[in-house]
């Protein structure tokens, strides 16, 4: 071989690594990209499921708050019907001890 074939495959080769290293770079930068595209994708689908948790938990407090709610509104109109009652009573109590101050101090 001579030397200016000896250059030529020296250039040539060269010429392949720097090719080579191109290939690999674009590669590099391509699969750099596809990364961060899944990235993006799984943390966009971890938000979704996070938010749709998220709803779910937070129509079961309101249906719980509602019930509770509920609840409590039907346990005090029970006691303001009770009080009402009572109430009642000692209304008649107090009109009949009225009724009969007022006769003893007309009547003496």
């Amino acid at each position: 071989m001579t030397r200016a074939e000896i250059l030529f495959q020296i250039k040539e080769a060269e010429e392949q690594v720097r090719k080579m290293k191109k290939d690999a770079e674009e590669e590099r930068v391509t699969q750099v990209y596809r990364a961060k595209q899944e990235a993006s994708e799984i943390l966009e689908k971890g938000e979704k499921e996070i938010e749709k948790e998220a709803s779910k938990k937070i129509e079961g407090v309101k249906e719980e708050l509602g019930k509770e709610r509920k609840s409590i509104l039907e346990k005090e109109q029970v006691e303001t019907e009770k009080m009402k009652q009572n109430a009642s009573k000692k209304i008649d109590t107090a009109v009949h001890y009225l009724i009969t101050e007022f006769e003893v101090k007309v009547l003496k």
